[in-house]
């Protein structure tokens, strides 16, 4: 292969394209054009100010060239490296946002989507990407997105985040070997279970189960657990019924203003993650809303964050037309073989770890869905931490179980807390121990909701009852919220 002609002079034009394409420059364009035209030179360049003689190449290509060259100078362009920010950072935190979503976003939403991945203000990346051409902003509708250059590297920060963020399991317990509960082709029917609380009105409250026997349907009414809508496998002979992975939670829209408002829409979400069903729909019916910021930020958590599907309907019709369609899909299992977990290998604490644990997919029967779900006949202590911190301002239902996890209980935080001597300390000890996934806005808002000392309140009247009694008269404020989880720990 014969060698290539003006070697030395197309690798300093094409470092200093580098340069320049690493900065977001539009002297890109120059330089690419000059390596073609060098590239293209028949002769060979004696000196870099005999390059002024090929056509495209300017003064200014000649000086940078002379310098290049000139042997006083010994420290050559080095070649810029590809941007790539750190993570953590504001601009690695709005790439991500923007790889997770095909569409463009608003200022509001991108920042809400790329809060979780960053540790201080997402929003201080966006000049840096803007400037380097790899997010694209559109005046008209006030929007950003990603442009050509910047999708391959946001994609690359995305994955790279998606295997750094996966748990490592320390200690995993040892199951014993499990004889799954079969269901085979043929022997057993689907039925849609809905909530006995989805209603179209007081005075209207079968209409749901109605209008779905009038598609076909085969549905009941139940007090679920969890969810609003799910299906289940019932075996023919016995009536066993296994809860297939499928579970749908409906939500008009003011209704999903006020959740949002009162900390509901953090705790269902939260319930959901720690249930671990393979897929999860929220179904938002329209509904005249003024707080449309927010809403659409909770759509875009939800499903950038929490990996929940959202499936937005006109009407409460139309989600029943939808819950038709998406019955007509599960009716298809009724043709597969269905594994499930005997109730007896059932322990709330290890249940999701058993899941992982097994090979293949297994369902669970309603009788332990309804006891893995139970508000109050299954709830730890741990779970009500880790509810009571997702209702925190920038808390999602991922992180809270993670730092519930750590601390375990309320006391446990606040034992972590006291240890520490100076208020900025404890603003930044969750962020500092978590060391991913929790960053330093939400440390610090957890740590102003936590008290610095266990204050205690005397309820009026207390001094007048018998001493044995009065110890229990005095409440702390986080402990209000455990009293039924420490009722059905102790048995009382």
């Amino acid at each position: 292969m014969p060698p290539i002609r003006n070697k030395p002079y197309l690798d300093c034009i094409a470092a200093l394209r580098c340069n320049a394409q690493a900065r977001g420059s539009k002297t890109w364009f120059t330089y690419n054009a000059a390596y073609k035209a060098i590239s293209n030179y028949p002769t060979d360049i004696k000196s870099p100010a005999e390059a002024c003689k090929i056509k495209g190449i300017g003064p200014a290509i000649v000086h940078a060239l002379q310098k290049w060259f000139t042997p006083s100078n010994n420290q050559q362009i080095s070649i810029a490296k590809p941007y790539t920010p750190v993570k953590g950072s504001g601009a690695c935190a709005l790439l991500i946002a923007l790889d997770n979503t095909p569409t463009a976003l608003s200022k509001t939403a991108i920042t809400t989507l790329a809060q979780p991945y960053c540790n201080g203000k997402p929003w201080s990346g966006i000049k840096t990407l803007t400037s380097k051409n790899l997010v694209d902003y559109n005046e008209d509708t006030a929007t950003y997105s990603l442009t050509d250059t910047g999708k391959p590297l946001a994609h690359r920060l995305a994955i790279q985040h998606a295997a750094i963020d996966e748990e490592v399991e320390s200690a995993s317990p040892s199951f014993p070997p499990i004889t799954p509960i079969i269901f085979h082709p043929g022997t057993f029917d689907i039925v849609l279970i809905v909530d006995v609380h989805e209603i179209k009105g007081v005075n209207d409250r079968d209409y749901i189960s109605k209008q779905l026997h009038e598609l076909g349907v085969a549905v009941e009414i139940r007090d679920l657990k969890l969810g609003d809508v799910l299906w289940v496998a019932r075996r023919h002979n016995d009536g066993m019924e296994l809860v297939l992975d499928y579970i749908v939670k409906r939500k008009r829209m003011d209704d999903l203003v006020a959740s949002i408002k009162d900390g509901r829409f953090a705790e269902q979400k939260a319930r959901m993650l720690h249930f671990g069903a393979a897929r999860v729909v929220y179904i938002i019916e329209d509904f005249v809303s003024p707080n449309l910021q927010t809403i659409t930020a909770a759509i875009s958590t939800t499903q950038v964050v929490d990996r929940f599907f959202v499936k937005r309907t006109k009407s409460l019709d139309h989600t029943i037309c939808y819950l038709a369609e998406l019955h007509k899909t599960h009716k298809a299992f009724e043709t597969q073989t269905l594994q499930g977990i005997p109730d007896e290998h059932i322990d709330h604490t290890t249940f999701l770890v058993l899941r992982k644990h097994l090979a293949t997919p297994h369902l669970v029967t309603y009788q332990s869905y309804s006891m893995l779900n139970s508000r109050s006949g299954n709830t730890t202590l741990c779970d009500v931490f880790a509810s009571m911190l997702a209702t925190v301002r920038g808390v999602s239902g991922t992180k809270a179980l993670m730092i519930a996890a750590r601390y375990r209980t309320p006391q446990g935080l606040i034992a972590a807390y006291n240890a520490l001597d100076s208020d900025a300390e404890r603003q930044m000890m969750i962020y500092n121990t978590m060391n991913k996934g929790v960053g330093p806005t939400a440390s610090m808002q957890i740590s102003k909701c936590v008290p610095r000392e266990r204050a205690t309140y005397t309820i009026p009247g207390a001094k007048d009852f018998p001493v044995s009694t009065q110890r229990y008269l005095m409440v702390w404020p986080w402990d209000l919220c455990i009293d039924s989880a420490q009722a059905n720990l102790s048995g009382n």
